[in-house]
This record gives C-alpha cells, structure tokens and sequence, in this order.
C-alpha cells in the first residue's frame, strides 16, 4: 500500500454522500450530499450534488448558482455524469439555479451543468422556455457525451399538445431550447400517449436508445398484464419494444414486475429487476432477481445465478448497473447463495461477467481472509470501462478513516490491477465557478495496487477541506478510496425512487 500524502490526516464528509454517479474512465463521481466541509460555498443545510476528481482530489459544487457563490437553496439529487465527466445532470428543487429565477415554482426540475463552461441549464422547461414543468421532474440519465438526457415527469405543460395524466418518460436536449419530447409513446407513433404511467428511463450512451418501465397495455401491442414492464424507445425510428417477453410466447407478457432498467451504450443490452417467472427458463424462486435482454438473440437471461445451481439467487437482489460493452453487470444483493465469500449477513455487492459466466463480490473489506462489509452496502455504480465501482455503506473497516456518526459513506474500488495513466496536468483544474478544494496533486496520485499478498486498508481520497490521502487496498490490486456518505439515505435505496410516480 503507497501514500501520496500523509501531511495531513483524512477528514471524511461530515453529513456523508451518496447516490453516486461514474465517468466511463472511472476518474470523476458525481454524488449528492448534505456535508458542510467538502467546499468553501456553504450548502444552505441541504444537500447538494458535487463531482470529484479522483486522480487530483478535487471536489467540485455542481449545483451552484450562475455567479458562483452559493449553492442551491434547496435540495438537489439524482446525478448522472457524462463519459468525460464534463455534465451533469441532476434534480433540484432549487429556484436560483439559473435565471430567470422561477420563485413560485415549488416542483423538482432537471437541469444540467457543463463543470468546464460553468453553465447550468434547465431542461424540464415548458415550451415558452422560461417556467419549469407544473409537477415533479426527476431521475434523469445522461448520453455519454452529454447532449441528451432522458427523464420522468409528472408534469402536463411540457410538450404542446400532449397534457398527460401520469408519469411519463422525455428527452432534453443539453441546448437553450432543450426541444423537450415523449419518449414513452406507442409504438410507431411520435407522441401517442400510452394509457399508463411511464418512468425509471435509461439511456444508452450513444443516445439512440431509451429503456423504461410501464404498466401500460397499449404501448408495443402487447399487454403488459398490470405489471411493470421494461420498454426500449428506438429514437431514430419512434419504434416501442416490449423486451419483458414470456420466453416462449411472445404475446405475453411478464408474469409479474420488472424495473430498474440499465442499458449498454448501444442500447443492444438491458439488464434489469424482476419478479417475473416466464421470462428464463430457471426457476427463480420467489426473491426479485437481476436479469438481463440482448437484441441480438432477442431473450432473456439470468443474471443473478447462485454459484452452485445456477438458479436464481436466494437473496433479494436489485439495482443494475451495467458496463458499456454489457458485458459485466453490477448489483446489490441480500445475504444468499451468488458466492462462496462470507456475505457477514449484510446486503453486499457483487460483479457479475457474462461472458466467463462468474460473480464475485466486490464490496470486501481489505485484508485476509476475505469477506464482505460489516453493514450494508448497496447504491452500486459500474463505470462503462468496468474498471471501478462505486457503491455507499457506512461498514466499518472499509476505510481507514471509519464511517462513524451514524453516516453512510461513498466509495470507488478498482477492479484492476493497476490504475489508469495519469493524465498530464499535475494540478487539479479549477473550474469557472463554484466552490472547489484542491489537495496535494500529483501525477502519481492514483496509485496501483499492491497484489493480494496480506492485510491492507482503502483510506481517504480527500472528502473535506484539508488536503487528504489517496490510497491503494492492495487486496486484488483493489484501490478503495472514500469519496463521501450521506445519513439521508439508508437501506430505503436511493435509486428505487424511480418506481415512484
């Protein structure tokens, strides 16, 4: 294990951070928080979202206001940061984000920060492009190069013409006229309503392709039988699939709710929560299980395999998040049969390869012999080179600096052995406006790991105001560094607010 910096001692989050959010390189975290101590602009007691430069330590406040020099003046969540880290979007409730300041508005918009320009936009905006939308717009996801952002809306104003009565999936785009349309409209058609609500959107990097979940009857020919279904919107082609078949019959639909969806950047990968039991042929038992459709071959498949069986798991497991190429999927799951690694009785996350056909849990603490965390870990985040995972407990031991005070912390691990080429700039870029904490920063600031040969700790990446540490674990070349945590999210799990319309 190699320190960088050990002149000062770490300082972890004072509220904690959670729901976080990778680049593709795994180098930048979006995450929300309620901390004090990460920035010099004061959070007004609520939380925030921040990006944080995992190679130079600096953090970054990405819901700011246009002069700088404040944060938003009520809550903000839900980010998703693009593949270079340069956007963000978000949700916030906060009325001096952008101007002109909508004062009487008290619904959650979706906005997006460019962290280079230091430009944040509303895109929840009605048509006359000056007031958001008339009722909660939330969950959004970012295309890979930030141009596009999908999210679910409650609102009636947002596109003319069309004044839905439910939830309803749209896209943005990042421009002054973000040109607001639906997305989850009946196949074949622009924006023919569906007769139910749609939400928890996804879209693949490429910006072609927008996964959601609906219990509607109407929107690809197929009744989705009062469940949750998982639908794929082709953008270019206003074509609607249901991909939540029946494995032998495709004119029914799943037997029971799906969500969550996730989708590879090609948009040919979906994985995904069900409950559903027609959709594989292995019996799955009656715990929510991680699945997953390919376009290539047009079927389903189990994610979620016990080690032995290769049945559905046993625990309760949720939450995907998927690599670009949709060939490694990551997710939480209560204690159960998945692996041979002591699970300690908590919720763990685990990493599942679809091609070797193998999981692994990855939420372990450092050290021989190896096991899982000692408290939940959940909120996992797989960055699209599937190099690093992001994932929030408040486990002691993770971290040399312990998560105590009752706060849940954010951590990035390393799944390779060695870390990415830094890049050229020694200095953490300090970015137009907004607070920022610039550490010591050096080139060799990320660290490789040190192989499995003994007891090693993750310590601090540098969450507060002091310079801080960025460390290596070295068990399994496994870099685990703290980036924050957050008491106002605990085992409810941030991420299955998207069911909610």
């Amino acid at each position: 294990m190699t320190s960088v910096d050990t002149s000062s001692p770490p300082a972890r989050a004072n509220a904690g951070a959670g729901q976080s959010s990778l680049s593709s390189d795994g180098r930048y975290v979006a995450f929300s928080s309620a901390s004090s101590n990460l920035v010099s602009v004061g959070n007004h007691a609520t939380t925030q979202i921040y990006k944080r430069d995992l190679l130079t330590g600096a953090t970054e406040l990405v819901s700011v206001v246009p002069a700088g020099a404040d944060s938003g003046d009520k809550p903000s969540t839900d980010p998703s940061i693009s593949a270079d880290g340069r956007f963000v979007a978000f949700t916030s409730r906060a009325t001096n984000l952008t101007l002109p300041a909508d004062l009487t508005n008290s619904f959650s918009q979706v906005y997006v920060r460019d962290t280079t320009g230091g430009l944040t936009r509303k895109l929840s905006l009605t048509p006359g492009l000056v007031l958001g939308g008339n009722e909660n717009s939330n969950t959004p996801s970012i295309s890979a190069d930030g141009s596009l952002v999908a999210f679910q809306s409650g609102a009636n104003n947002l596109v003319n013409g069309l004044t839905p009565t439910t939830y309803q999936v749209y896209l943005a785009s990042n421009a002054v006229d973000p040109m607001v349309r639906l997305v989850s409209a009946r196949n074949g058609t622009a924006s023919g309503l569906p007769d139910g609500a749609a939400v928890q959107p996804s879209i693949s990097g490429d910006g072609a392709t927008v996964v959601f979940v609906s219990g509607s009857s109407d929107l690809a020919g197929v009744s989705g039988a009062g469940n949750g279904q998982i639908y794929a919107r082709s953008l270019a082609t206003a074509t609607t699939r249901l991909l939540t078949l029946d494995r032998s019959n495709a004119s029914v639909a799943g037997d029971n709710a799906s969500g969550e969806p996730v989708v590879s950047f090609d948009g040919s990968r979906v994985a995904y929560t069900s409950k559903a039991s027609n959709l594989v042929p292995q019996p799955l038992g009656s715990a929510t299980q991680i699945l997953l459709f390919d376009r290539a071959t047009g079927q389903n498949s189990l994610v979620s395999a016990a080690l032995v069986s290769g049945n559905g798991a046993s625990g309760e497991s949720k939450q995907p998040s998927i690599s670009a190429d949709g060939q490694k999927v990551v997710f939480p799951s209560t204690p159960g049969n998945l692996s041979s690694t002591p699970a300690n009785g908590f919720e763990q996350v685990f990493l599942r390869d679809l091609v070797t056909a193998t999981t692994r849990m990855v939420s372990t603490l450092p050290g021989l012999p190896i096991s899982g965390c000692l408290e939940d870990c959940f909120d996992a985040s797989l960055s699209a080179d599937a190099r690093f995972v992001a994932f929030t407990s408040n486990s002691p031991g993770l971290s040399a600096t312990p998560a105590t005070g009752g706060f849940l912390q954010t951590y990035v691990r390393s799944l390779v052995a060695e870390e990415p080429t830094p890049t050229p700039s020694a200095t953490a870029p300090m970015p137009p406006t907004g607070g920022t904490v610039t550490p010591v920063a050096t080139q060799e600031a990320v660290v490789a790991g040190q192989g499995g040969s003994g007891p090693t700790r993750g310590r601090l990446a540098s969450t507060g105001v002091s310079p801080m540490q960025i460390l290596a674990a070295g068990l399994g070349g496994a870099m685990l560094a703290l980036v924050g945590g957050s008491v106002l999210y605990g085992s409810g799990h941030v991420r299955s607010r998207r069911s909610r319309a």
